[in-house]
């Protein structure tokens, strides 16, 4: 179980509410996609996560990879500079 399974079901507890699989899965999400889009490391988005790969995590976050966005737009603005 990921240190972010074990953190969300505590939190659940403490608010009263019965962790649910869909539930805890779109906060999940949510916490991958805003920890990308604010920067974080894929690798460590992957780790926070418990992917057993990071080719897991950029398989489901790759558009919200800012980093990986930002390398390939700069390499699109290279190749339609020249």
């Amino acid at each position: 179980m990921s240190t972010f399974d074990k953190q969300y079901r505590k939190a659940f507890t403490k608010a009263g509410i019965k962790p649910d699989g869909q539930l805890s899965h779109t906060l999940r999400h949510t916490f991958a996609v805003e920890l990308l889009k604010a920067g974080v490391d894929v690798r460590k988005v992957s780790r926070a996560l418990g992917h057993s790969s990071v080719v897991i995590t950029e398989k489901y976050y790759a558009k919200w990879n800012r980093a990986q966005q930002d390398i390939l737009d700069g390499d699109l603005a290279s190749a339609w500079s020249t």
